[in-house]
C-alpha cells in the first residue's frame, strides 16, 4: 500500500510522456500535409474546396446536396478523409487519443474499431456523416500554427481555456462554436487542472468538459510547427503564444484562434 501512491505518480508520469510524443507526431503529420499543398496548413483552403470535401466525403446519402455543417471538431474530419498523408503519418484515430485522458478511450477504441478508412472515420448516428467523435478526441490546434514558421504553435492538449472566439485571417469558414474555436491569449493562457470547477461558455457548461484526468493545474503539452514538443507549464505556455504572435513570414498573418474539443 505505500508502494501504491509512488506507482501512482510513475505511471502518470509515463503517460503524460506518451501524450507529449503524441503531440509531436500529430504536428509532423499536419507540416506534411503542408508540404504537398504549397505549405498551407489544411484551415488555409477556401472555403469552396471545404465546403465540397465536406459535402462529397462525408455525407454518404441524399442529403449531400444541402449545405454542410461546417462547425466540427480540431482536426477536421475534411482534412482526415481525403489528405492521405495525414493519415497514414497518424496511423489511426488513436493517435487522437492522450493516455492522460482516459475518459476518451473509449469512444477512440470505437472509432479505431469501426472506422470506415482503416482507423477513421465511423459512421455517426446522423445523415450517415462519418468523423472521429469529439469525445473521443485530445488534442486541439492553434491556427496559427504555420509550416514555414517552425516557432509557431501547432498542437495543444485541450484542458485550456480562451476568450471568445473570432475569426482567423484567411481561415475556413467554420460557423463556430465558442465551446470549440476561441481565442488564446497570453493571459488566457492558463493549462486547466483536473480538479478544477466551476462554469464557463457564458456560465452554461461545466469547465470539467475540458479538463484531462493525468494533468493538474499548471500542465500541460504542445507541439510546436518544427515538431519539437514541451511539456509546459503555464510559463511555458504563456511565453509560447506570445512568441507564436511575433513570428513574421509565412502563409499568414499571425492570429490567436485555437480550436480544442471539449468532452460535451
Amino acid at each position: 500500500s505505500m508502494l501504491l501512491p509512488t506507482l501512482a505518480k510513475a505511471k502518470k508520469k509515463a503517460n503524460r510522456m506518451k501524450c507529449s510524443a503524441n503531440t509531436g507526431q500529430l504536428a509532423k503529420a499536419l507540416t506534411g500535409f503542408a508540404g504537398e499543398n504549397d505549405e498551407c496548413m489544411p484551415w488555409y483552403q477556401t472555403f469552396e474546396d471545404s465546403r465540397f470535401l465536406w459535402r462529397e466525403v462525408l455525407w454518404q446519402t441524399a442529403n449531400k446536396n444541402q449545405n454542410p455543417n461546417m462547425d466540427h471538431y480540431p482536426i477536421d474530419p475534411r482534412f482526415l478523409f481525403l489528405a492521405d498523408t495525414i493519415r497514414g503519418d497518424l496511423g489511426s484515430a488513436q493517435s487522437l487519443q492522450s493516455p492522460s485522458d482516459p475518459r476518451t478511450k473509449r469512444t477512440s477504441d470505437l472509432d479505431v474499431a469501426q472506422g470506415k478508412l482503416k482507423g477513421f472515420a465511423r459512421q455517426h448516428w446522423y445523415g450517415g456523416r462519418r468523423y472521429c467523435h469529439q469525445k473521443g478526441l485530445s488534442y486541439g490546434v492553434h491556427r496559427a500554427g504555420d509550416a514555414l514558421k517552425g516557432q509557431t504553435l501547432l498542437i495543444i492538449t485541450r484542458n485550456l481555456d480562451g476568450n471568445n472566439k473570432h475569426n482567423g485571417d484567411l481561415q475556413v469558414n467554420n460557423g463556430g462554436w465558442n465551446l470549440i474555436h476561441r481565442t488564446l491569449t497570453a493571459s488566457k493562457a492558463n493549462w486547466i487542472g483536473a480538479a478544477a470547477t466551476g462554469k464557463w461558455y457564458g456560465n452554461r457548461r461545466n469547465i470539467s468538459e475540458v479538463t484531462m484526468s493525468g494533468l493538474d493545474d499548471d500542465q500541460g503539452n504542445y507541439a510546436l510547427s518544427d515538431g519539437s514538443t514541451k511539456q509546459a507549464t503555464n510559463t511555458d505556455l504563456q511565453a509560447a503564444v506570445k512568441s507564436t504572435a511575433e513570428q513574421i513570414g509565412g502563409k499568414a498573418n499571425p492570429h490567436d484562434v485555437i480550436s480544442r474539443p471539449g468532452y460535451y
